[in-house]
């Protein structure tokens, strides 16, 4: 990431963990643009694998599509 990026990310500096002790196991950022949006991510590859993070998107895109109500907590 060019250092003039790098100060503006939500992302923790050296984000790459390998013992999910000190950083975030999955973190999301999403950028509301004038026509759309922009959706970030940053996730620990023992998480899952390549098929569980394509199956994963898929959904969560599925969901976002549908437009279903909120959870009131």
């Amino acid at each position: 990431m060019p250092t003039s990026r790098a100060s503006s990310s939500p992302f923790p500096r050296g984000a790459v963990n390998h013992d999910g002790h000190h950083l975030p196991l999955f973190i999301v950022q999403v950028t509301q643009l004038t026509n759309g949006v922009f959706v970030a991510f940053a996730y620990n590859h023992a998480l899952s694998d390549g098929i569980a993070f394509w199956d994963f998107l898929n959904v969560w895109a599925g969901i976002a599509r549908a437009r279903l109500p909120l959870l009131s907590g």
